[in-house]
Formats: structure tokens, sequence, C-alpha cells
């Protein structure tokens, strides 16, 4: 495993509707593991979720449009969903309330991802089967996170290339009741489970970031070989104390910081690449001899020696041990000082090696790491750029509206400053050529995570889709020379690997040609598009994509169908106004609302599970989805059973009847019940 898989992966098996098509491995679970079922629920009775946004994404892996889940779509399902509830798809979940209803799917989970609010109880995954797992959340040492032992997991195929398990946490380096050293033992049979399942991959491993990790003997004291782990962002805290003899120190004394982080083997581990400066409140390079740390820069009003690894510098050092297991740990280190002359005894820390700390007002502030000066980022909400690091409202100089995912303002970082009130701030230049009026102002914005990101992804996933409403090129070289081929819109993409260029990332394909990795432009997992929409009556088409020019009327009985080249949103070129979707068609644009237009084929199973032949001469079923094999006529007015639909990835969708034989799914043909 050669990058962070932090965002969840995306099965290599072939997706179809957001489920995996596939027949189950064996599973790998405890003979007295929990399975919560629900068999004295009816088929009919529906699935009642706690947090809606979750009910939409199980839907949808599941293929069912409507939005509603009954215990028969579960019960009757024929393959394995791929449910991704991660950060770039929704908010952390409020309830898992719902998904104890999957206990009852005939295949299990492909993939079950899910991002979720600190302090929501993990009860309803108990029982579980899943392939691939990533659960983000933060405090889980104070949740109940023992009910991860329960979850079982298909054997992976042999052959398999790649598989992460991820226990990770939701924030880096500040997880403050994030899983410990202790909580490994505690959790030792999801490990042991979840390795005995993928002894077959090749690259297989654990994916423990954001948690309060410090030593990783587990690994190393059971069963679990030829594995990686790991842990990054974590939040480190120690309790023994660094002492520094107050007389004749001076802002050079050179003060030693044993490690305090253990490897696989005991051993002390130390991969930080960077020491705070409380003197130029700035980050040094770190100094080293051995594991050892040589602190410079402090004053001795200091409570803590700090030191850190910074990501954009390339992930930490990787360590390899004699049982194949290897190891990349890296985090934010606290280490509490001592300013006494003679060493006085130490009370007996708390149970846990790493107890929790309360937080430290002297701690001092530091700039989020990862982010050095020439990164790129995209706002992800409104900001303002200021004329200085605090911000006052009569000292905006301009404001960017939340845009579109590829049309969000861009900015290059040129530095850092901190707010009267301690606040990290990024000195900026604007980079949106599109702005007229905009384009290379300098100044301040906020660096708060939840409105700024980088533009480049960090980590590596096994598939992205292209998101670019003109497509983007694939090279030959990294350095994105030598056009092989263009992409359009919609494409899917399967990643081999990440690799940096400068301050920037390309995503090396499976067929070696790269790609660039920038967020506008491509985007993890898949995404659908429509191939075809169809008016729901009067409609105009005009020639720009802000609905300039009208150059055609489709009158409303002419129930007019397009066939859509690539969907696209208005104002791009404007930072104040935020645009709404559009779709490019021959000869122009059309809207994209959908009070206008719609798919013109179906979406998802119809409520009564029935259709209504409306085509004037009827229409056909076929034996294979793809409407194909031996077919007979369907009269006009004939109603059908439905048993499922068959999403084709925003093409041309199917109905599977009762029968087992597809008709197509156009609106133009059939119509639901």
């Amino acid at each position: 495993m050669k990058q962070l898989m932090k965002i969840g992966l995306v099965a290599a098996s072939l997706i179809v509707g957001g489920c995996i098509a596939q027949n189950p491995a064996s599973v790998r679970a405890d003979a007295n593991a929990s399975s919560q079922v629900n068999a004295d629920k009816p088929d009919t009775d529906e699935v009642s979720f706690g947090d809606p946004a979750l009910q939409k994404i199980v839907a949808d892996s599941m293929g069912i449009r409507s939005g509603t889940i009954t215990y028969g779509d579960i019960r009757h399902f024929k393959g394995q969903p791929y449910i991704s509830a991660i950060p770039q798809a929704v908010e952390n979940l409020t309830s898992l309330k719902g998904l104890e209803s999957l206990n009852e799917l005939p295949n299990g989970i492909y993939y079950l991802g899910l991002n979720i609010q600190a302090g929501v109880s993990l009860a309803p995954i108990a029982g579980l089967t899943v392939s691939q797992l990533s659960i983000q959340q933060d405090g889980m040492h104070t949740n109940d996170f023992e009910v991860l032992n329960t979850l079982k997991f298909h054997d992976m195929p042999a052959g398999t290339a790649f598989n992460q398990v991820e226990i990770v946490g939701n924030t880096g380096n500040a997880n403050r009741a994030g899983l410990v050293n202790d909580d490994l033992n505690k959790l030792a049979p999801l490990f042991n489970r979840a390795y005995e399942a993928n002894k077959t991959v090749k690259d297989f491993g654990f994916n423990l970031s954001n948690q309060r990790i410090t030593d990783f003997s587990f690994f190393n004291s059971g069963p679990i070989k030829n594995t990686d782990v790991f842990a990054t962002d974590e939040y480190q805290v120690f309790s023994d104390k660094v002492q520094i003899d107050p007389e004749g120190f001076t802002e050079n004394t050179e003060v030693k910081v044993p490690t305090q982080v253990k490897g696989m083997d005991g051993e002390p581990v130390q991969t930080s690449t960077r020491i705070w400066n409380a003197r130029t409140s700035q980050w040094d390079a770190i100094k080293k001899q051995g594991t050892t740390t040589l602190a410079t820069g402090l004053v001795s009003t200091d409570k803590w020696i700090i030191v850190a690894n910074q990501l954009a510098h390339g992930y930490p050092e990787t360590i390899k041990y004699a049982n194949g297991n290897s190891l990349r740990v890296a985090g934010t280190q606290y280490y509490p000082i001592s300013w006494e002359k003679t060493p006085t005894p130490q009370p007996e820390p708390e149970p846990t090696p790493t107890p929790t700390p309360k937080p430290d007002p002297d701690l001092p502030p530091k700039p989020e790491p990862g982010l050095k000066k020439g990164t790129v980022v995209y706002a992800l909400k409104k900001v303002y750029l200021y004329q200085h690091p605090t911000f006052k409202k009569g000292e905006r100089t301009v404001g960017y509206v939340r845009k579109q995912r590829v049309n969000r303002p861009m900015f290059v970082v040129t530095g850092y400053a901190r707010s009267k009130a301690g606040l990290l701030r990024y000195q900026v230049r604007d980079v949106n050529h599109q702005y007229r009026h905009t384009d290379g102002r300098t100044g301040y914005i906020t660096a708060k995570s939840s409105y700024v990101r980088p533009v480049y992804y960090q980590a590596k996933h096994q598939t992205v889709t292209v998101i670019n409403p003109q497509g983007v090129n694939l090279y030959k070289n990294k350095n994105l020379t030598q056009r092989t081929r263009h992409l359009r819109q919609g494409q899917l993409l399967k990643v081999k690997r990440i690799v940096k260029h400068r301050l920037t990332t390309r995503y090396q394909l499976s067929n070696g040609n790269y790609v660039t990795a920038n967020r506008k432009l491509v985007k993890l997992g898949t995404v659908t598009y429509p191939k075809y929409v169809m008016a729901k009556g009067a409609l105009n088409r005009y020639q720009t994509v802000n609905l300039d020019k009208k150059n055609r009327h489709y009158q409303r009985k002419q129930r007019a169908v397009f066939k859509v080249s690539y969907t696209d949103y208005s104002r791009n070129t404007s930072n104040r106004l935020t645009g709404v979707k559009r779709y490019k068609v021959a000869g122009g644009y059309i809207s994209g609302n959908p009070r206008l237009v719609t798919n013109l084929y179906y979406q998802g199973r119809p409520h009564s599970r029935q259709v209504r032949v409306i085509a004037r001469s009827g229409i056909r079923g076929y034996q294979h989805q793809n409407l194909t094999g031996r077919s007979y006529k369907i009269s006009k007015g004939k109603v059908l059973k439905i048993r499922r639909i068959i999403v084709r990835n925003g093409l041309v969708n199917r109905y599977q009847l009762t029968n087992g034989h597809y008709i197509t799914a156009n609106k133009t043909f059939v119509k639901t019940k």
C-alpha cells in the first residue's frame, strides 16, 4: 500500500447501480457474533432510518430511486451494495438507525463507509457482513467501539491487489477522545478476523489515522503478518516530562527529547519532520539524533515541546519488520516540560498509557499540517478576501459566493498570519483567471478546513470520475505532456497510484497514463450524469450556458427529448452569482431545472411495483438486460409487475419483470402507476 486511503475504497469489481455484481465469498465471523435480524417484519414494511441522508445513500446503493426501502427490498436483493457515506458525500451522520436491517442482505455488503458524528452509537451495524470497511468518527474511545468486533468479513478473492480496513477519526492531530493503545487489544477480534479474510490480498492493511495511539506493538504480538499499518495525524500527548535545568538555559540551548512512540517491536520510533519554535512562532525543520529530537528555540515559559510531521513533504517513512508487517506513523506529539534543576518524583499516570489531557491554553498555536507555501486551495463555502489577518467587515476587498464544485474559486497560499485572537489565516493570491476583476488580487482568507481545502487530492483512490464539463486529457508523462487521449465528463477511471509533481498531484491509471488529481476536474468514486432528458412541457433552447439568445422553442405537445453532451453550470465567470445547472445539447443549452426537464429513463422502482405500457405501438420484452435475446410484444395499456430496476450509470435503464424478462424504463414507453 503506497498511499493513505482516508476517504474509503472503491470496489475493483463491476459496480452496477451502486452494488457489486458478484457472488459473496466465504464469511469470517465468530460463531456467537450478534446479528440483528427482523424476521417478524413483513416484506412490505418500510425500514425506518434515523438519518435521512443515510437512507438516501443506502437506497441509491441498491438502485431504489424512490428512496423508500422495504424489508423485502433487502431480503431479495441480488448483489452486494456499495454504501459510501464518506465526508465528500454526506455531512457527519447523526444516526445509524436502520443499518441493522442490512443483516438480512443475502450476500452482505461489499463496501461500508460511514462518516459519523461524535457520540453516535455504532450498535446498528452489529453483525453486518462486509468486504471493505471504513468507519470515520471522533471520540471512539468514549463510545461503543467494541461493537466493531461483531462485524463479519467476506474472504477477499485470491489475487486482489489492495484492501484496507479503516478505523479512523475525523479530526487530524486533535481527536482528544480518539482510540488509545489499550483499545487495540479490545479490538483484537476485529483485527484478527479482517486479517484472516484478507490473507490472499497482495497489499492489505489497517488505517488508524486521527486517533491517539502511541504504541503499535499489538500488531506483532499475535497472528497478523504481511500487513501494513498506516496511522497519521495522531494526537499524541505524553505524561513523561522532559527535564530542563533553568540555570544556564539560553535560546541556543539544545534539549534532548527521547521519543515516546513505540513501533511494532516496542522499539522507539520518531518520523517527525518539524518542531515548533516558540521564539519565532513558526515550524522549523527537525534535528534528530537517532530517534531523539534535538529541540531548540524554546523559551522559559514553554510548557510543551511540540513536534509533528508535514505530510506535504511526503508520507512518513515505512518501517518494515521480519514478519512482513510494516508501519507508517506520524502525528502531533506533545512532550510536557519540567523546568527544574533536580528531577522530582512524578505521580503515577492514569491506567491508560496516554491519558486524555485537558485543553491547555498555553499550547502554542500552529498552522494546519500539510499546507506549505505554494499550495493551491479552493473555497467550499462563501469566503471573503481581507486586507489584514484580523478580519473586519469594512476591510473586505472581494467576496466569493459558494459555487458548484467545478467552478469553486481557487487561491495560492503565499504565507501565513494570525489574527489578534490567534486565529490562523492564509495569505493568498487569487488565481481565478475567469474573474477579470479579481484575478491576481492578494489578501487574507480563513484557514478553517470547513471553508477551504487543498484543490489536489493527496491520497490514492481506486476509481475516479471525470466531472469537468469540458472533460480532461490523459498524458504519457506525469508533468502532463504528450497527450494521449481526451476523456469526457462521466468517464470512470481506474487508478493505479498517486504521484507528486511539485506542489500538485497526478493519478497514474492502470494503462500507465497520467491524469490530473485536481478536485475540480475529477472526483473519487462513481458520479453519474444523465445522457438523455425529456422536457416536461414547453421548453426553450439557448445559445449560451447563461441562457442568453434563445435559438429554438419546443412546444409542450412535442415532449422533446435531448441527448446531453455534458452537464454545466451558469455564471462561471462571476464571483458574485452562484450559477445553476444547464445541459449542453445539440444546438445549444437547456435548463437543468427538474421542474422543466426530467431524466428520460426512470431512476427507481415504482412504489406500486407496477408500470403501464403507454407507447401507441406497444413495447417488447427481452431475455437479457441489454434488450437482446428472444423477444415478444407487449400491447399498449398492459400493466406489468416490476422486480427491480437496472441502473446503468446515467445511460439507459431497464426494468426487470417478475417473470425475469426485461423491458425499457424509457418514460415515453412506460408509465409508473
